[in-house]
Parts: C-alpha cells; sequence; structure tokens
C-alpha cells in the first residue's frame, strides 16, 4: 500500500513538473512575441515620416453675363507639397523591450537575489512571526 501511494506521488509530481514547464514555455514564447513586435514598432517609429501640405491660390477672373453685368469667377489652383522628416524613435517601444527582458529573466530565475540587513533587535514579535512563516523579507519589513 505505502509502495503504490509513494509510486503515484512520484508520478504525479513528474506530471505537475512537466506541466511547470509547459506553462513556462508557453509565457515565455508569449514574451517573445511581444519583444519581436516591439523592436518592429521601434524601427518604424524612426523611419521617415511624410507630411503634407496643401495651398490653394484663388485667381479672379472678369467676365460679362449675358445682360452686360460683370461677372466675377475664381480660378482654383491647388499646389501639394510633400516632405519628408527623421524621426528620433518612440521610446516606449523600448520600455515595452526592457519589461520583456525582465520578466524573461524573472522566469528564468536569472535575477540576482534581493538582500536585505535586518536588525533582528528591532523587529516586532508579530514581525519574528510573519519571518518565521516564510513571509517574503521585503513584505514584513515594509509593515
Amino acid at each position: 500500500m505505502s509502495y503504490d501511494l509513494k509510486a503515484i506521488r512520484t508520478q504525479w509530481l513528474k506530471a505537475a513538473i512537466r506541466d511547470f514547464d509547459q506553462a513556462r514555455a508557453e509565457e515565455l514564447a508569449k514574451i517573445d512575441l511581444v519583444e519581436v513586435e516591439a523592436w518592429a514598432a521601434w524601427a518604424r517609429s524612426q523611419e521617415e515620416k511624410e507630411i503634407a501640405s496643401q495651398e490653394e491660390q484663388h485667381d479672379p477672373i472678369v467676365w460679362e453675363d449675358a445682360k452686360g453685368k460683370p461677372q466675377i469667377t475664381y480660378k482654383i489652383k491647388k499646389r501639394i507639397r510633400m516632405r519628408k522628416e527623421g524621426q528620433a524613435g518612440a521610446p516606449a517601444f523600448l520600455e515595452v523591450v526592457l519589461k520583456c527582458i525582465a520578466k524573461r529573466c524573472e522566469i528564468l530565475g536569472l535575477d540576482a537575489p534581493k538582500r536585505f540587513a535586518i536588525s533582528w533587535d528591532d523587529l516586532t514579535p508579530e514581525q519574528e512571526d510573519r519571518l518565521a512563516r516564510g513571509e517574503p523579507v521585503d513584505k514584513v519589513l515594509a509593515a
């Protein structure tokens, strides 16, 4: 009986690890996709943009109608000008890239561990209990 439970527990742990690895891989793939899109958007934000401006000129044409009365109409000339202007790029896309990198490092455990200087004499009994229960140090010290 004990052997059966141990075997079931071992299989369950292996399945849980596989599920965790799969979930991590899926999240990393999503982050990769977001980062690729952010880099592409960054590149597009650096491309030259075209700016159009339009001018209209109204030239009067004076003529007489059938009764001999002077009439005025206007000949309209439109001129459209195009110019190109360079762009420095939108820094918001680089912020997205940095967030992707930070999240990937967090998921992969590449971040350096945080260090805290704890003055044990200054801790309250409640803080000591929270630390003993395994609460994160930064949350216990922030309270």
